[in-house]
């Protein structure tokens, strides 16, 4: 008697458990509309951090479905209040959003809830039109990617100094690098990033991706002009957690959209990993950089998606052959600088350096 009354209370713990997480996920879901104009850019569902998939039912003004759709590869954001949320997206690719008046909003096991979407202009309008006796400006720009191995050479030495020489020399404005540490012990708990950005008089911003050794392990880009806005981004990951950087850097009064990312060593990882960022890069209105270290040939489906949608510099530049990664027993191209078709490619090439493991590549470009 006394066991059957042990397991019906945990029945109805378990019960109730559900339950309060359902109303719990329900009451923690943002609906945001982002206009660009008078026309509704994408549409942005701000969920707990547990929930890792939603669906979504839009509703026109005569209370009409005029979309469904499943949401399941979210973004993974801290907000300020350091709490985990992800953030799924609905993009002009996935329906005419001009209908969308109202969302409903079903959480898995749960009931539906119909939002209002909070409206969010996503440029000053105003400030962005161009008179038109105003003279337009072509703006020259260096790029470079780096995954930099926690600042070891490839027979192990300490090599922060001389990858900072090496950026130097080059000329590089804005530099994407990854696998970088901050005070971790193997690297003598320096904050590698800031120790560059010192010694280059550059603005940084850095986003941490792992707990590391009691420090922190991520991606991090260098910038010679400022950096307005930056934002980190969680990848779905299997085993080590990856990330996606934002910047947004402000070029002579230019604004670009700056992405640092480092994908998964598993082919279906990297794929849903690539989704996502494809995805993102969707919500953004203005030019897009988008660097890394893919962990991908060009022959693989994630690169050959992201290649429809932009520019492949290393192919563009006939250097699709050239690795970046150079073993006798492994030697391929698996860093990548991709730009927005509106960018004008100049020049490729990669840095043959041993001061990493992979060699960094610099692209030259035109803004338009």
């Amino acid at each position: 008697m006394k066991k059957m009354a042990i397991v019906a209370a945990m029945i109805i713990f378990v019960m109730v458990s559900s339950f309060l997480m359902n109303v719990t996920s329900q009451e923690d879901i943002n609906v945001l509309k982002y206009m660009n104009g008078d026309q509704i850019h994408y549409i942005e569902i701000v969920t707990a951090g547990a929930l890792e998939e939603v669906v979504a039912e839009a509703i026109n003004n005569e209370n009409q479905s005029v979309h469904y759709a499943v949401l399941n590869q979210p973004i993974k954001k801290t907000d300020h209040a350091g709490n985990k949320r992800n953030h799924f997206y609905i993009t002009r690719s996935k329906g005419q959003l001009e209908n969308f008046s109202k969302l409903s909003v079903y959480p898995p096991n749960g009931s539906s809830k119909l939002y209002n979407m909070q409206e969010i202009q996503t440029i000053d309008i105003n400030s962005a039109a161009i008179g038109g006796n105003e003279l337009k400006m072509m703006r020259d720009l260096s790029v470079m990617s780096y995954n930099i191995h926690h600042g070891k050479s490839l027979l192990g030495g300490d090599s922060l100094d001389t990858i900072a020489d090496l950026i130097e020399a080059s000329g590089a404005d804005i530099i994407g690098l990854q696998e970088i540490d901050k005070g971790v012990y193997r690297s003598k708990f320096r904050n590698q990033l800031k120790y560059l950005a010192d010694r280059l008089s550059m603005y940084y911003v850095y986003g941490e991706n792992v707990n590391f050794l009691s420090g922190k392990y991520g991606n991090g880009i260098l910038s010679r002009y400022p950096i307005t806005y930056s934002e980190n981004l969680l990848l779905p990951s299997r085993r080590e957690q990856r990330g996606l950087l934002r910047a947004d850097i402000d070029i002579d009064g230019k604004k670009v959209h700056f992405l640092s990312t480092h994908l998964g060593l598993n082919s279906a990882e990297r794929a849903k990993q690539m989704g996502v960022i494809q995805d993102y890069t969707k919500t953004l209105t203005e030019e897009v950089i988008l660097v890394g270290d893919f962990n991908s040939s060009s022959r693989d489906e994630d690169i050959r998606s992201i290649s429809k949608k932009m520019l492949d510099t290393g192919y563009a530049a006939g250097q699709d052959q050239q690795p970046t990664l150079d073993f006798p027993f492994i030697s391929g191209r698996i860093d990548y600088i991709f730009i927005s078709p509106t960018i004008e490619l100049k020049d490729y090439r990669v840095i043959k350096s041993r001061a990493s493991d992979h060699y960094p590549i610099e692209v030259k470009l035109t803004l338009p």
